[in-house]
């Protein structure tokens, strides 16, 4: 089985003719915007046999420019009973070629884009603080960075649990 790469307009056409497209971005990424006929499909979750598509649909597989998809696709190659297809370019593609894309309004920063917010400002906070106030301010910084640390390690933290309980995160 050979994959195909394959322009914003060859895609359109595959699409209106049957062909299954899986997004392989992040969550946060796919909800943000998407092309309309897309299945999310994390690239972390995916895995051929979870795909559920009949063997003679075509596959196209897209991510933000097409990078992440090839990656996969030639993982896919050897399993997969139908014929794969990558979006060249990606969704940044098919947004330059001029076609739709859904967005969500109401989308918002990532957990671990508001952690890093979070963590700038008071680690900006401690410093200024311990420069023009007193230096145990600066204990503010350490703490934060031990968190990032350990939360880089651990996939948790304190500053990502508090900011996971904000009512806007909790879904």
């Amino acid at each position: 089985m050979t994959i195909s790469l394959l322009t914003p307009g060859q895609t359109e056409q595959m699409l209106l003719n049957g062909a299954v497209l899986i997004d392989i971005r992040r969550p946060s990424e796919f909800n943000k915007e998407h092309i309309p006929q897309a299945r999310s499909v994390p690239l972390a979750l995916l895995e051929p046999e979870s795909l559920d598509i009949p063997a003679d649909s075509a596959i196209i597989f897209n991510c933000q420019t097409g990078h992440r998809a090839r990656l996969y696709a030639n993982r896919l190659e050897q399993s997969a009973q139908n014929d794969i297809y990558i979006l060249d370019g990606g969704i940044n593609a098919w947004k330059q070629a001029g076609l739709p894309v859904e967005k969500n309004a109401s989308h918002h920063m990532s957990t671990g884009d508001q952690v890093k917010v979070a963590a700038g400002l008071l680690v900006i906070i401690g410093i200024v603080c311990g420069y023009f106030f007193s230096p145990w301010c600066y204990w503010i910084a350490l703490l934060v960075a031990v968190d990032l640390v350990v939360g880089g390690f651990t996939k948790s933290g304190l500053l990502r649990a508090m900011i996971q309980q904000l009512p806007r995160n909790r879904h």
